[in-house]
């Protein structure tokens, strides 16, 4: 595995710099497995009419520690 298997067009504008204000208006990707398999647009606040009694929740609350790496790349020897 390469690391250019990686490599795909991104657009940063498209990733959230901060929250929504207010939170449940965050954007949330359905999958809708009982029709055609099609993916919906649907905001958090929908979450409570989406789910089903005994459908399981999983959370993830994890969070990005900043950090820097200090680095020195060498080419041919020289800095």
């Amino acid at each position: 595995m390469l690391l250019s298997d990686f490599d795909f067009p991104f657009d940063p504008a498209l990733v959230a710099d901060h929250p929504v204000i207010p939170r449940d208006r965050a954007r949330l990707l359905v999958l809708d497995r009982q029709g055609e398999g099609c993916m919906l647009h649907r905001q958090v606040a929908d979450l409570p009419s989406l789910l089903q009694p005994g459908d399981l929740v999983v959370v993830n609350n994890t969070k990005v520690m900043p950090a820097r790496v200090p680095a020195r790349v060498r080419s041919n020897g020289k800095l």
